[in-house]
């Protein structure tokens, strides 16, 4: 439970150190509901945190500790990858280790302030409230207890199925003599029981309402006892899953106090195992805060505690960097978000072996990973494609992926409701959403997975039109392909740079399309081109886009609408007044491009 898991750290560290635990990285979680220091009872509205904690005096989110500690009976719902099951594990951790009195995580580590910025100045908060000392946690698998605990469909669960699965575990710990205590405990002086899963159960929908009753009763028989019960948030907004009686509470991004904290909390910790000095962890760790702090990009994905983890792996897997270039950073991250996603998964039974086995993915289907990630491609792409929305996360119909799947697999006896099953316990490169659709981690791995798939045979005439046709929609899809497509050579990459910007200005048919063309160009080159030594067959390539781009800001409206942007931003880039992007770095990376062609940019 309180060992961490990890597919890049951990596999260059020596196998005779200690791992990482929980209590070493774990970062306080923030729920969505706000409080005012001077109403602590105000139960508050819901909204995304802020990136900075509150100053003095403004709202603050209520962290999960303090929920748990208000509501008897509480419902922690997230997205997956939120932290749901984390915290689940370092409570039970914590007063586990409060009860032994000689470990290091206990009530004094649950309580713990919350991370503070460096930038405030205001007082030192103090520990998060816990007002019912070191209850006897009891942490429970709804998944494992729903696959071998509950009665056969259709008959009613009751609290003895759920007790009988506790005295089942621990039997098969070699515990079973302590059952009667533990219940005679629970029932006269209480305890913590937590629930992970409410929704992750095997055949959920037949299950769901046996799961419901289970808890409910389990709830009422044993009344002194404090309830904890997670859910993904989606599913738990089906009415069909509601518990009597408990409060639910949502958990929040990190904010930027989070972020740093769990940052430095990860390089120190993993400082021993990879044979570094405090201060070149401390170093590693101002590197990677920075790295996350001065690109928006990362700093949204750094808000998610599953991408913050994956961040800090890969900067600690590479020895203390991201990869320079932003697609291969969304490839590496990619990789491991796979990794995770189709890992095999273990469900123990009675006696403690495994029961149910979830093989990896690649094993289930037959399949390599590099055809299950073209199928996701493909999903991603058309999804980015049909996207009400181009600027938010596009839904996977769940029928659409498993179809593709199974379509792929040469293993024709794989059972339609077997996978649905599989897919919807999982997180890492795609994330269920109730509804029966998914969804990516974040936008920027549908561009990217997007870009993955238009490198291929229609590389590079189809991402080219429809960035000229679409920019909005397809900008940061076409940058990624163009850099993912020139990967060893940089050939490619003026072969989409010649799709994009065709025409010279003065030719025929000339058109928005081609101003938009020409931008797009010079974008594809600035940022994956080596534009000090170009080739004498690219000069004429570069030359046409030099015209084009002269005419874009001299004669176009595009040109127009681009310098008013820069005038009113003070040159830098945002989206322009029509939302399709404005010219990114116009005045200091055009310069780039226009003087290698021996023209200067016109300031504007």
């Amino acid at each position: 439970m309180s060992k961490l898991e990890f597919s890049g750290a951990e596999a260059q560290t020596d196998r005779g150190k200690p791992g990482l635990t929980l209590d070493q990285v774990y970062t306080a979680l923030l729920t969505t509901e706000l409080v005012r220091p001077e109403e602590p009872a105000h139960p508050g509205g819901r909204r995304r945190p802020s990136p900075k904690p509150p100053a003095p005096g403004e709202e603050r989110n209520r962290s999960a500790v303090e929920q748990l500690n208000r509501h008897a009976r509480l419902v922690l719902l997230g997205d997956p990858g939120s932290g749901k099951s984390s915290f689940v594990n370092y409570i039970t951790l914590c007063l586990a280790g409060e009860l032994l009195s000689d470990r290091p995580a206990n009530l004094a580590l649950l309580t713990a302030p919350l991370p503070q910025s460096e930038e405030q100045d205001a007082e030192p908060p103090g520990p998060q409230p816990w007002d019912h000392g070191p209850l006897l946690p009891v942490r429970i698998v709804l998944r494992n207890f729903a696959a071998t605990g509950l009665p056969p469909v259709g008959k009613p669960a009751t609290a003895k199925h759920l007790w009988r699965f506790i005295c089942g575990e621990l039997a098969t710990a070699t515990l079973g003599e302590f059952a009667k205590p533990l219940k005679k405990h629970l029932r006269d002086r209480g305890g913590l029981i937590l629930l992970d899963g409410l929704d992750e159960v095997p055949e959920a929908d037949a299950r769901r309402t046996q799961i419901k009753q289970a808890v409910d009763s389990f709830a009422r028989a044993f009344g002194k006892c404090r309830f904890l019960v997670t859910s993904r948030t989606y599913a738990y907004q089906n009415e069909a899953w509601a518990l009597e009686d408990f409060a639910s509470t949502e958990l929040a991004c990190f904010n930027a106090a989070q972020i740093a904290a769990f940052v430095d909390r990860w390089y120190a910790r993993i400082a021993p195992l990879r044979d570094l000095s405090a201060a070149d962890a401390q170093g590693r760790a101002a590197l990677l805060k920075q790295a996350i702090f001065t690109n928006d990009r990362l700093a949204a994905l750094a808000e998610q505690p599953l991408l913050l983890t994956l961040m800090a792996n890969l900067h600690a897997y590479r020895g203390g960097s991201l990869p320079e270039k932003r697609e291969q950073l969304y490839a590496a991250a990619v990789d491991l978000l796979l990794d995770w996603w189709e890992r095999q998964r273990v469900v123990y039974g009675k006696e403690g072996q495994p029961q149910v086995i979830q093989p990896s993915l690649v094993e289930y289907l037959k399949l390599g990973k590099d055809r299950i990630l073209a199928v996701l491609a493909e999903l991603a792409f058309e999804a980015h494609a049909s996207n009400p929305d181009p600027s938010q996360r596009a839904y996977i119909r769940q029928a659409d992926l498993i179809d593709r799947l199974l379509a792929v697999s040469p293993d024709k006896d794989l059972r339609y409701e077997r996978l649905v099953e599989y897919l919807s316990q999982r997180a890492g490169l795609l994330l269920p959403q109730g509804n029966r659709v998914f969804t990516l981690p974040h936008r920027t791995f549908q561009e990217y997975l997007a870009a993955c798939h238009l490198t291929g045979p229609t590389y590079p005439d189809e991402v080219a039109e429809l960035a000229r046709q679409d920019p909005n929609r397809w900008r940061e899809v076409l940058l990624l392909a163009g850099a993912r497509a020139a990967a060893g050579t940089e050939s490619p990459l003026w072969e989409l740079a010649e799709a994009l910007c065709f025409r010279e200005p003065s030719s025929a048919g000339y058109g928005e399309e081609d101003d938009w063309g020409a931008h797009l160009a010079g974008q594809v080159l600035l940022e994956s081109a080596g534009l000090t030594q170009v080739r004498p067959r690219n000069q004429p390539k570069l030359e046409r886009i030099r015209h084009a781009l002269v005419h874009v800001l001299e004669e176009s409206c595009l040109g127009r609408e681009l310098s008013a942007c820069l005038r009113t931003s003070g040159g830098r880039p945002h989206a322009g007044p029509s939302g399709r992007p404005a010219a990114r770095g116009i005045r200091d990376r055009g310069d780039a491009l226009l003087s290698c062609a021996r023209r200067p940019l016109l300031s504007g």
